[in-house]
C-alpha cells in the first residue's frame, strides 16, 4: 500500500467524512454488544471469552505477520495478526495434547506467550515496522466485519440454554473427558476400562482450555468458541478477499457479510461446532498461499509455505470432512494451476509442494494414531448415500439469486486467472463433479451399485445410491463446500455489475451509488438468509435444565455415572425431544446409555467393549424399574444416579417411587413443563 505515513493523533481532525461514519458503526456495535450482554444469557459469556481470545493469541499472530510479511503496513498487520493468531494458537495447543501434555491453562498459555517473547526479542532488529502507515478505514472496516458477525452468532443462541444441534454432543462429550482426564486417554465410565480419543484435537483443546480458565461449563464455552471461531471465519474472508482484489475495501466487505449466508447460517445451527475452526483455517490458508505465490524471495516464500502447511494441518485437526474437501482440490490444483497467469513455475511449484509436504508431515501420524475412523474398500459392506442432483442440492442450501450470482463470479475468477482465484475456482468445479459423482457409477454399471430411488424430494436427492466409499457425503457437500468460494464470487459479480451501471445519473445518490446500492442489496440478502435458513429447537426443556444444574452443583464428576434414557422422546403432537442428550454436559459428569456416547462411538477407541454393549439391558431397566434384577444390573455398571426428563416423569415415577433401592435426591418442577427428577442409588 503507496501513500504518506499517517498519525492518526495528530491528524484526527482532518480524517475524511467516510471514516467518522466507520466510527459511528464500530460505536454503535459496541453499544449492541454490552446491551445484549445484559439482555440475554449468552452474549456477555461470549464477549468475555472473545476478549480473551484476542488477547491470548493476538501476541503470537502479531509475532508471525511480521516474520511472513516484514513490508506490510501496521494496519494491515494488525488485520492479519487477528485472523492467524487463533489457528496458530490452535496449532500449537493441538500438538502439545497430542503429545500427551496436561490440558492446564497456565502451561498452554505461558507457552502461547512465551514464543512470541522469545522471538521478538532475537529478532527485535528486524521486527520493527519499516512501513509505518496506518490506514484507519483499513481498520475500521475490519473491526465492523468482525463485529457484526459476532453479533450475528451470538444472537443465534443468545437465550438458548444448549446449543440446538444434538450432533455437537459427540464432540463435547469428548470435550467433558478431556477436561477432567486430558488426552487422548480417558475413562469414561466408572471402573479401570480405557477409551482412546481418536478424533482431532484442536478446536476441542481450545474448549477446554477456556472453560479451565473462567470456570466455566464445557457446552457453554463450546457456545462461546463457535462464535468466535465463526466470526474470525467471516474477518478471514474479508481479509482473503481484500488481498485478492488488490486491496478494494468494497468489494471485500461485501464478501465477507455475505459469508453470512443461509447455508452458512444453518451449518452454525446444525453442525458439529468444529466447522468453524476448520474453516478459519482454510480461509487462512489461502490467505498465505495467495501471498507465497506471489511473493518475491525465494527464502520467504518457502516460510510463507511451510507456514501455510501448519495452518492447513489444523483444518485436519479441528474437522476432518473439511480438510478432505479442499486437500483434493489442492491437488487437482497442481496441473490446473498452468492455466494462471504471471506463472514463475520453479517457485510456484515449490510453494505447493512444501506446502503440501508440511501439512502431509503433521497429519499423517495423527491419521495413522486415528486408525480406528478409517477402514478399507469393503465391496460386501456398502454405504448408502443420497442420490443428489447439482440444481435441486444447490437450491436447497442457497438462495437461487446468490447460486446464479456466484456461478458468474467463478467465471470471472478464471478469466482473471490469478492463482488463488483459479484455485477457488477449481474448488467450485471439483465439488460439483463430487456432488454428482455416482452419476458416474451408474453410467459405468458398477455391480455393486444399486440406485433406490425415494418417494419424495430430500435434501436435492429423489433417491439413494450404493458406494464402498464413506466419503464425500454429496449433500453436505452441496450445503457446505462452497463457504469461502461463493461469497467471494458474489462480490466480483456485484462490483462487475456496479461497474457497469457506473454512469447511471441519479443526483441524490450520485456520490455514494456504489455504497447505496450494495447496501440495499446486502439487506435484502441478510434478511432473506435470517428469514430462511434452517432452525432446530433446543430439545430441552427449562425443568431439565434446572435439575441438571443442580446435579452439577452438588456431585462430583469421580462419583457419578448417570443413566439417562433412549432418545428421541416423541410428544403426542409427533415433537421430539432428545433432553437426555444433555445430560452429561450440563452436569458435567459421566453417562453409559446417552446419545453423547452412541455418537462418541466412532470417535473413541473403547478397550471394554462389555459395557457398551449392555445399553439395552439398562434401557429395559431405566423403563422397568421394578424387575427383579434390575438393582444388580445398575451396580454391575456402576451406575451412580438415574436422571427422569419432565417429559417422562408421568410415565415413570410410581414405579420408580416403588423401588426400595432408589433415594429421591433432586426434583425441580415448572408450571406446565412438569417435574424433572434425579434418584440416587442407595
Amino acid at each position: 500500500m503507496q501513500g504518506t505515513p499517517l498519525n492518526p493523533k495528530k491528524n484526527l481532525w482532518t480524517l475524511d467524512k467516510g471514516t467518522y461514519f466507520l466510527f459511528i458503526a464500530i460505536f454503535i456495535e459496541v453499544a449492541l454488544i454490552v446491551f445484549f450482554s445484559f439482555t440475554t444469557k449468552n452474549v456477555y459469556s461470549n464477549s468475555i471469552s472473545l476478549l480473551l481470545v484476542v488477547i491470548i493469541t493476538f501476541p503470537l499472530g502479531m509475532l508471525i505477520s511480521r516474520l511472513l510479511f516484514p513490508e506490510k503496513n501496521i494496519s494491515e498487520t494488525i488485520i492479519l495478526s487477528l485472523c492467524i493468531g487463533l489457528p496458530f494458537s490452535a496449532f500449537l495447543w493441538g500438538m502439545l495434547a497430542f503429545l500427551r501434555i496436561p490440558i492446564v491453562p497456565v502451561i498452554y498459555f505461558i507457552i502461547t506467550f512465551g514464543i512470541p517473547i522469545c522471538l521478538w526479542i532475537y529478532f527485535r532488529k528486524t521486527l520493527w515496522f519499516k512501513n509505518k502507515e496506518i490506514d484507519i478505514n483499513e481498520l475500521c472496516m475490519s473491526v465492523i466485519v468482525l463485529l457484526i458477525a459476532f453479533l450475528w452468532h451470538s444472537l443465534m443462541h443468545a437465550n438458548n440454554n444448549v446449543l440446538t444441534d444434538v450432533d455437537a454432543q459427540g464432540p463435547m462429550y469428548l470435550q467433558l473427558l478431556m477436561k477432567r482426564q486430558g488426552y487422548p486417554v480417558v475413562y469414561p465410565f466408572l471402573n479401570e476400562a480405557k477409551a482412546y480419543i481418536n478424533y482431532p484435537p484442536c478446536f476441542n483443546v481450545i474448549v477446554v482450555l477456556f472453560s479451565k480458565l473462567k470456570m466455566s461449563l464445557v457446552y457453554k464455552e463450546c457456545m462461546s468458541v463457535t462464535a468466535i471461531c465463526g466470526s474470525y471465519f467471516v474477518l478471514a474472508v474479508f481479509l482473503l478477499t481484500y488481498f485478492l482484489s488488490k486491496r478494494n475495501m468494497l468489494l471485500a466487505f461485501v464478501a465477507g457479510i455475505l459469508t453470512l449466508n443461509k447455508a452458512y447460517l444453518t451449518m452454525y445451527n446444525d453442525g458439529n461446532t468444529t466447522e468453524m475452526l476448520s474453516y478459519l483455517s482454510v480461509a487462512c490458508f489461502l490467505i498465505l498461499l495467495q501471498h507465497a505465490l506471489n511473493g518475491k524471495s525465494k527464502k520467504l516464500v518457502v516460510i510463507i509455505a511451510t507456514s501455510a502447511g501448519f495452518v492447513f494441518s489444523v483444518s485436519a485437526f479441528s474437522q476432518t470432512e473439511i480438510f478432505n474437501w479442499y486437500a483434493i482440490s489442492l491437488a487437482v490444483f497442481f496441473p490446473l494451476y498452468l492455466i494462471s497467469k504471471n506463472k514463475n513455475y520453479f517457485r510456484d511449484y515449490l510453494v505447493l509442494i512444501v506446502a503440501v509436504f508440511t501439512c502431509i508431515v503433521f497429519v499423517v501420524p495423527w491419521l495413522i494414531s486415528a486408525s480406528g475412523n478409517y477402514k478399507t474398500i469393503d465391496f460386501e459392506n456398502l454405504f448408502s448415500q443420497y442420490a443428489t442432483h447439482l440444481i435441486p442440492t444447490l437450491r436447497y442450501w442457497h438462495n437461487p439469486v446468490f447460486l446464479i450470482l456466484s456461478f458468474i463470479g467463478i467465471g470471472i475468477c478464471f478469466f482473471r486467472r490469478e492463482k488463488i482465484m483459479v484455485f477457488l475456482g477449481v474448488h467450485a468445479l471439483i465439488m460439483v463433479v463430487m456432488i454428482i459423482h455416482w452419476k458416474f457409477y451408474r453410467f459405468m454399471g458398477f455391480k455393486w451399485f444399486q440406485f433406490t430411488p425415494m418417494q419424495y424430494w430430500s435434501l436435492g436427492a429423489n433417491g439413494s445410491f450404493t458406494t464402498p466409499f464413506q466419503f464425500p457425503n454429496t449433500f453436505t457437500i452441496g450445503w457446505m463446500s462452497f463457504t469461502i468460494v461463493f461469497p467471494i464470487a458474489t462480490a466480483y459479480t456485484l462490483i462487475t455489475i456496479l461497474g457497469f451501471i457506473k454512469e447511471i445519473k441519479i443526483v441524490f445518490i450520485e456520490k455514494y451509488k456504489t455504497i447505496f446500492i450494495s447496501m440495499i442489496f446486502l439487506s435484502v440478502f441478510q434478511y432473506y438468509a435470517y428469514k430462511n435458513y434452517l432452525r432446530y429447537p433446543e430439545w430441552l426443556l427449562e425443568t431439565d435444565y434446572q435439575a441438571l444444574q443442580w446435579f452439577e452443583k452438588n456431585t462430583t464428576f469421580d462419583d457419578c455415572l448417570i443413566l439417562n434414557p433412549k432418545n428421541p422422546i416423541v410428544l403426542a403432537n409427533g415433537v421430539q425431544y432428545w433432553s437426555s442428550d444433555w445430560i452429561p454436559v450440563i452436569a458435567e459428569r459421566r453417562a453409559i446409555s446417552s446419545r453423547s456416547l452412541d455418537i462418541a462411538e466412532f470417535q473413541m477407541k473403547i478397550a471394554d467393549l462389555d459395557i457398551v454393549n449392555r445399553r439395552n439391558e439398562l434401557i429395559d431397566v431405566y423403563n422397568n424399574i421394578l424387575r427383579p434384577d434390575a438393582y444388580d444390573i445398575l451396580k454391575k455398571s456402576n451406575i451412580s444416579h438415574i436422571f427422569i426428563s419432565a417429559l417422562q416423569t408421568a410415565n415413570l415415577i410410581q414405579d420408580y417411587q416403588k423401588a426400595s433401592f432408589l433415594e429421591l435426591a433432586h426434583y425441580y418442577s415448572i408450571p406446565n413443563l412438569g417435574t424433572a427428577v434425579i434418584y440416587k442409588l442407595k
